[in-house]
Parts: structure tokens; sequence; C-alpha cells
């Protein structure tokens, strides 16, 4: 994301923001350089006083999908951008047309709408080629799509041209391959994201799903010891309910998994996250 945060940054500090019709409190919050640390309990209060502006000024929109995000207001922010794109001529206002649409597609990514989050990026890939948000969020959609060799080829694009940061793009390709099921090279890439980065969140992920790759390769202790290893390191890892509960349940335990999955979902904003990842009916 911080691609997109400078980009927003540089676009607050453009001289097209007519200050006498921007409200002044909400500049501070919207444009300030410490756009990234407004806590999330403040962005109500800046959305609000920005709203008036949606769609009569080019940067207040902008910043109204950004901050909506931000406050996991995915369907709201999508209904921003679109009025961005609305508004701008897409060879003079090149930049705000890239954003709007690179949001969009993530967007409707985490609202797991997947084939829409790709019809939306591949238009940005044909016209832009190679720029790295798209190309993540385009192989992410591919994959949830079980188009994994598409997908695949993307991000393994991205972490051969180094175009992200190292441990993430990695992180991505541990999680990806153990959902595909090539658990080898899920093993392969997490072992190197841990050497590479020292953040727990990031840490506690890799942890993570090299344990559920262990156990789906038979090493059901290892794994299980490792997904444990990874929750204390990051209580809050919905992955790791997650698969913990995936386990039990190829173990046959699924009262044990259900509970997993409970604790899956109310460790993630989505709702119902885990229905995403087991067969329908499994906890009714």
């Amino acid at each position: 994301m911080k691609y997109i945060l400078l980009a927003l940054l540089a676009l607050c500090s453009m001289q097209t923001i007519a200050q006498d019709k921007f409200p002044e409190t909400a500049l501070v919050e919207a444009c300030s350089n410490k756009l990234d640390t407004i806590p999330r309990e403040r962005i109500p209060a800046a959305i609000n006083k920005l709203k008036p502006l949606a769609g009569k000024n080019l940067d207040a929109t902008l910043q109204l999908g950004w901050l909506s995000r931000n406050i996991d207001q995915f369907s709201q922010s999508n209904q921003y951008y679109t009025q961005v794109l609305n508004m701008v001529d897409k060879k003079r206002d090149i930049n705000y047309y890239i954003i709007a649409m690179l949001e969009m597609g993530s967007n409707n990514y985490r609202l797991r709408k997947y084939k829409k989050c790709e019809q939306i990026l591949i238009v940005v890939d044909k016209e832009f080629p190679n720029r790295s948000l798209a190309m993540y969020y385009l192989g992410l959609a591919l994959c949830m799509q079980k188009r994994y060799d598409e997908g695949i080829k993307r991000l393994e694009s991205i972490y051969r041209q180094k175009k992200m940061e190292e441990a993430g793009i990695l992180l991505t390709l541990n999680y990806i391959y153990g959902e595909k099921g090539d658990y080898k090279m899920a093993i392969k890439y997490g072992e190197i994201a841990l050497k590479k980065t020292d953040d727990y969140i990031l840490r506690g992920s890799v942890l993570n799903n090299i344990g559920y790759s262990k156990a789906m390769l038979g090493d059901v202790k290892g794994g299980m010891e490792m997904i444990e290893e990874s929750l204390k390191v990051y209580p809050r890892n919905s992955y790791a309910y997650l698969n913990r509960g995936r386990i039990y349940l190829k173990l046959n335990k699924k009262k044990e998994a259900c509970k997993e999955f409970a604790l899956a979902d109310a460790n993630n904003v989505v709702p119902g996250f885990s229905t995403n990842f087991i067969p329908a009916g499994t906890c009714r």
C-alpha cells in the first residue's frame, strides 16, 4: 500500500486544491504527511467533513475513497472511486485514473469479488503494463478463482523483478502455494521469507503457513506446533485459526475444527470469513 500512499500524498500537495472550498480541518486530516497515522476512530469525522465535496472536488473525492477503505468500507470506497472516474479525463488526469482503478480493484479483492477485481485490473495491466499493485491483486484474484498458474506467474514476476517489498511478496507466494496444494514450494518461500523480515505480523503469518503445509505433508504435530508459535507472535491471525481448523477437519475432528473456524471469523473483518475455505454446511 505504500505506493498508493505516496501517490496520494503527492496529489494532496497539488496546487489544484481550492483552499476556500476545501474544509480546513479535513484538509489537515486527509492530506497531511502523516496520513497513514490518522487514528482509525478519527477517520469517520474526516469523512463527514469531506462528504459535501464528493463528486465536486476531485482531490476530496479521491481522499473519501481512500479514507473509506481504511475503515473497511470497501463498497462505499468504490462508490467514491467511481465518482472520481466520472470526473477525470483519462489522458489529462492519468494519476487520478490509475489510483482510482487500482483501489477499486483491490477493494473488490477484499470484498471477495474476484472476477470483478480481475476485470478492473486487467484493464490497468493492459493500458499501463508492469504496475506492481495491479499485477499483485490481479495475481491474487486469479489464484482465488483457482487459476493458480496464471496468478502465480504474475506474483513470481513481481518477486523476480523486485517490484514490491521482498518479505511481503514472499509471504504471498508462501500462502498461495499452500492454497494450491504445492506444500513443498510453500515451505520453500516461507523459509526464505523468515530470513528477510523481523516484522512480527509477517513472521506470524509465515510460521502459520509453513505449519499448515507441514501438517498437510504429514507432520501434523510439527505443523500444529508452528501454528501455535505463530499465534504467540501474532495472536489475532485469523488464518492461523482457520488453518488449525482445516487440519482438525482433515483428521475428522469436526467439533474441534468448528471451534477454530469460529475463532477465525471472530478475528477477521470479513463476515463469515472461514466459509470461503471450507465445504458449505460444515459447522451447521
